[in-house]
């Protein structure tokens, strides 16, 4: 069995991305805001997706949260510009 970790949240990080064999598991790390996808966490998500579909080792890609609520949406007052990801 392959497994790889390519990235975790690292002071202010937002997203964990594991290899397990053929499959990418993406995970927001967000506990203490229900995982609630702000602009720089949408950015670590775009990047992992990207990333995913450009690698031809990988067939699946599941996307998971570290608390009971896998997102709560975006938070109140967080307004992601024109050219963002996730806009």
């Amino acid at each position: 069995m392959t497994t790889g970790t390519h990235r975790r949240p690292e002071a202010g990080g937002a997203v964990r991305v594991d290899d397990v064999e053929r499959v990418r598991v993406v995970t927001m790390c967000r506990p203490d805001r229900r995982n609630a996808v702000d602009g720089p966490m949408a950015a670590e998500l775009h990047e992992a997706f990207v990333d995913f579909d450009a690698d031809d080792h990988l067939d699946v890609a599941v996307l998971t949260g570290r608390v009971v609520v896998l997102c709560r949406g975006r938070p109140r007052g967080d307004r992601l510009g024109p050219g963002q990801p996730g806009r």
